[in-house]
Parts: C-alpha cells; sequence; structure tokens
C-alpha cells in the first residue's frame, strides 16, 4: 500500500510524503479502532437484550424483566445467576450463556458490515491509484540530466 501511495510522489517531496502517509495511517488506525468499538457497544446494547428475550419463554413472567436487566445491563454476563425460586428453570446459568453467546454473534456479525465497507473503500481506493500513469520522478525527467558532450575529444595517434 505504501510502495502505491508513494508511486507518483516526486523524489524532492518523497519525506513529506513519507511523513504525511504515515501520520494519516496512524491516525486512521485510531479512528477506525474506536468506530469499530462504538459500533460494536451500540450493536451490543441491543442484541443483549433482544437475546435476552427471547430466551426468557419458558421463566415465569415475575422473574423475565430481572432476567433481562442482567443479561442486558451495563455489567451484563453470564455469570452471577446463584440461588433461584422454586418456579424458576435449574438452568437459568444455561439460558444466561445462551443469551450472552447469541447476542455477542448477533453483534459481532452486524459490526463486521462496517469492516467490510471500509476494507472495500480501501480496495477501491488502491484500483483508483494503481490505474493512474505514474509521474515521472525528478531523476527520470530530461531537463534532470546532464546534457550529453556534443564536442568530440581530439584524437591521439
Amino acid at each position: 500500500m505504501a510502495n502505491v501511495a508513494m508511486t507518483g510522489v516526486p523524489l524532492r517531496l518523497i519525506g513529506a510524503a513519507s511523513g504525511t502517509y504515515n501520520t494519516i495511517r496512524q491516525f486512521g488506525s485510531v479512528v477506525g479502532s474506536a468506530a469499530v468499538s462504538v459500533e460494536l457497544q451500540a450493536r451490543l446494547s441491543q442484541s443483549m437484550r433482544s437475546s435476552a428475550t427471547a430466551v426468557t419463554e419458558d421463566l415465569p413472567a415475575g422473574s423475565r424483566q430481572d432476567f433481562i436487566d442482567r443479561i442486558s445491563g451495563p455489567t451484563g454476563s453470564p455469570e452471577g445467576f446463584g440461588a433461584t425460586p422454586p418456579e424458576v428453570p435449574n438452568d437459568l446459568q444455561g439460558l444466561a450463556t445462551q443469551a450472552f453467546h447469541n447476542g455477542l454473534a448477533d453483534a459481532a456479525g452486524k459490526t463486521m458490515v462496517l469492516l467490510i465497507v471500509v476494507l472495500a473503500v480501501g480496495v477501491l481506493a488502491c484500483l483508483a491509484m494503481a490505474r493512474r500513469s505514474p509521474v515521472k520522478r525528478d531523476h527520470d525527467h530530461p531537463s534532470a540530466r546532464p546534457a550529453a558532450s556534443t564536442e568530440r575529444e581530439p584524437q591521439h595517434d
């Protein structure tokens, strides 16, 4: 990628272009990581609630909302379901684990769409750069070459 980006840069600007390229690359990495984190967190909030709601069908009506809140809350986890009332199924930990796994898988899958879009934009940008004809560098330009001598050197017999 760096080679493609630096191909058309004149030799006298190569240092500045390299610095700019690396700065933009680092900035893009930070912003991209933050965007993926925000997207995943937003998706997790939605997916955990819907996943927890889906697995609560076997729970009594009074226990459903507590279960959903514990799974989809900010510290949601499949852990921490200890003693349960007799009317609640014994496998509450299993339901919590199932809700957590389903919610996480759903959120991660939806977040992958963002990554695929960014990757596709990057590929298109690379293809657009690769199709350009490269700019001649300073040392390739005819005026940068030393002038050819038109005088003949004297012949020694």
